[in-house]
């Protein structure tokens, strides 16, 4: 990006110090003012895709952790939602005694 801005404008000065005239001045003026806005406007999208790029491979392992902790709070969750369904069954088949040793043995550590 660099060399091609400076081939850019080693191009532009030799354009502008060949002008004869003020009508080839101002086109001139013209036709680098817009180059210079494209050239500005692809520049700024590359960089955009490359600090996109980045970001992203950057953060990748970040993300496999993430994902890896939700996945394990999720199985956590649904866990405990079993073991608690299993605590009301016991105390609604049992009434309110506490559970046997053969229950107890069922119970998730």
């Amino acid at each position: 990006m660099a060399t091609k801005n400076a081939k850019n404008l080693t191009t532009a000065i030799q354009a502008i110090s060949a002008v004869k005239s003020p009508t080839e001045s101002s086109e001139l003026q013209q036709k680098l003012i817009k180059d210079g806005v494209e050239a500005a406007v692809s520049d700024s999208r590359l960089i955009a895709q490359l600090t996109t790029s980045v970001f992203t491979a950057a953060f990748a392992p970040v993300k496999k952790q993430f994902d890896s902790m939700q996945k394990t709070a999720q199985i956590l969750t649904s866990r405990e939602l079993v073991l608690a369904a299993w605590r009301t069954a016991v105390v609604v088949r049992h009434g309110s005694r506490s559970p046997t040793r053969r229950e107890r043995s069922f119970r998730a550590d």
